[in-house]
């Protein structure tokens, strides 16, 4: 079991990593929970310049993945061993536990602090907001997103089943744009010597992929 203390310092610590890992901008977002003028005021705006934030970009609408039934097969066999795999493991327990509830929290706590820069500008999408909420009614599940995102790391990315069996994600609802709000998927490996981590993002309301990134973990 882990203590209150160690599991919000890991919390903490996933939060860290979603922001300096690939987070992508997508004109997403949610009329309920974004934050107003005067709640932005003070925060700092950062500029990059000639910088992608993903291996590949997709628009809204740009980019589907096809399903059928062999694709299906492949990607239940990897939720399979993932569950069985994962269970018990640091990363998981605390993926699991840390709700959507919890991490709006967690970005206000952050926000409150000055730890959140605003807005960033990237050569692939433009500006791209960080802002963590909760899915509307237009939007498709996570367990919906999470397959699309094995489905994209496996066909586009050329990632391994073995890999994805591997590495659990952190999941996320970003609402930076009130248009197309995405779910964010942060895979962290858990039982094994790797630095490498995936995250991709998928639109919410039609399942197109927003991008993917392959990295290696600041942590």
């Amino acid at each position: 079991m882990i203590n209150r203390k160690v599991r919000k310092v890991l919390s903490f610590l996933v939060i860290i990593s979603i922001m300096i890992s690939c987070v992508c901008y997508a004109e997403s977002g949610s009329q309920t929970t974004n934050m107003n003028t005067k709640e932005r005021e003070h925060v700092p705006i950062s500029v990059s310049y000639n910088l992608n934030m993903w291996d590949k970009y997709w628009k809204p609408g740009e980019h589907f993945m096809k399903t059928n039934e062999e694709a299906e097969r492949r990607v239940d066999g990897i939720l399979q061993q993932v569950d069985t795999i994962s269970a018990g493991s640091v990363i998981r327990t605390n993926a699991d536990s840390f709700t959507l509830e919890q991490q709006y929290q967690s970005y206000q706590d952050m926000l409150q602090n000055g730890m959140i820069v605003d807005e960033q500008l990237f050569d692939d999408m433009g500006t791209y907001i960080w802002l963590v909420g909760f899915p509307d009614e237009e939007s498709i599940t996570s367990n919906q997103a999470w397959r699309l995102a094995y489905q994209v790391l496996l066909e586009d990315a050329g990632v391994s089943e073995t890999d994805l069996m591997h590495h659990y994600p952190q999941i996320s609802y970003e609402v930076g744009n009130p248009e197309n709000p995405f779910w964010r998927f942060h895979f962290m490996p858990y039982d094994l010597d790797t630095s490498i981590v995936y995250d991709v993002a998928v639109y919410a309301h039609d399942g197109s992929i927003c991008g993917y990134k392959i990295a290696v973990s600041v942590g």
